[in-house]
């Protein structure tokens, strides 16, 4: 069974260093997300890039 982390912290808002530890986990996790391109393993250096630009416009 997978949980989210949002589920968590509503079950556990009455502990604050549980909430706060919860919460700071969040914001590493969506720093992770805005920080980081996927790019499929058997990419040529070229499509690297390719991905790269594309990544870097979103952002």
């Amino acid at each position: 069974m997978q949980y989210k982390l949002s589920d968590f912290i509503e079950r556990n808002t009455d502990v604050p260093e549980v909430e706060s530890a919860l919460k700071s986990i969040e914001r590493q996790i969506e720093t992770i997300r805005n920080h980081s391109c996927s790019v499929p393993f058997e990419s040529e250096p070229s499509e690297f890039l390719k991905f790269l630009s594309g990544w870097q416009s979103k952002k």
